[in-house]
């Protein structure tokens, strides 16, 4: 699938817009990433990988993208080299930035088990594994305002097209988002001092020279991410904003000033990190 510029929006808010495209066509995935200075909006996968339920799977799109089917792999970074096909030195169909491609997240065991050569860790939930797709489909903000619709020029996608288009001009809202009870650590006092001590004596004996200890909190909510993304973005400011909904309802919603690696068109890579 080749994407081709379709169609041009005014401007919108692409959590409102998210928020609309869920409740028309609930089986579309979308994922926003706010690409330093060009936000993209990528929708629809041809395949997707993901965990979820415990368990590694992929879901292959149907022609329309609207619709997929769904089958459990053992080793997913194995599959995704398998799945992906770069574009190579095609020509690009938008400005800088996306171009249509991979999108979404891998997690740090995984990559790790993978580095290691150990066997693929069982993720405990979806935000503990993957969730990679390969997009033809997005829409990319224009510098001069408004969005622009990218995709492959196909009758199949016609449907898909004019869900987006509905989508563009109707305002919606996800369900606010409530705390249910304060944020905990998942550790205990004693599991964190423990954790402490293990690095300091990993630095001392000279086997790493910096760690990022951290451990996640947790809180029940109602409600979704989504409805507080667009205040969340505005004001953390953070240049590599994302958001993505996986299918066992999780979400992840991200506030990075954190660049890993960038690659140009000139093939010259570009880092930013926060540590080290």
């Amino acid at each position: 699938m080749t994407a081709q510029r379709l169609q041009h929006f005014e401007v919108f808010f692409p959590a409102v817009f998210v928020a609309a495209l869920q409740q028309q066509w609930p089986t579309v995935r979308a994922v926003f990433l706010q690409d330093f200075d060009s936000p993209v909006i990528a929708l629809a996968p041809r395949w997707l990988l993901e965990a979820q339920d415990g368990q590694y799977g992929l879901a292959l799109a149907a022609t329309d993208l609207l619709h997929s089917s769904r089958q459990t792999v053992a080793d997913p970074l194995q599959t995704l080299l398998a799945l992906w096909q770069p574009r190579g030195h095609a020509s690009p169909v938008a400005p800088a930035g996306f171009q249509g491609g991979l999108a979404g997240f891998l997690g740090h065991e995984l990559m790790a088990a993978h580095t290691l050569g150990l066997p693929c860790p069982q993720p405990d939930s979806a935000l503990g594994g993957l969730w990679v797709g390969e997009f033809a489909v997005f829409l990319r903000a224009d510098p001069g305002g408004g969005w622009t619709l990218y995709g492959p020029d196909q009758p199949e996608l016609q449907t898909l097209y004019q869900a987006i288009a509905h989508c563009a001009t109707v305002t919606a809202q996800a369900e606010p988002l409530q705390l249910q009870g304060p944020f905990t650590p998942r550790w205990s006092p004693a599991q964190y001092q423990a954790a402490f001590a293990q690095v300091q004596a990993y630095l001392q004996a000279g086997d790493c020279y910096q760690v990022n200890l951290t451990q996640p909190f947790e809180a029940d909510v109602t409600g979704s991410l989504l409805s507080v993304a667009a205040s969340l973005w505005q004001y953390s400011r953070a240049p590599f904003a994302g958001w993505l909904q996986m299918g066992g309802g999780e979400e992840l919603l991200s506030c990075s000033p954190e660049l890993f690696l960038a690659l140009d068109a000139q093939q010259q890579v570009r880092t930013r990190p926060i540590k080290g």
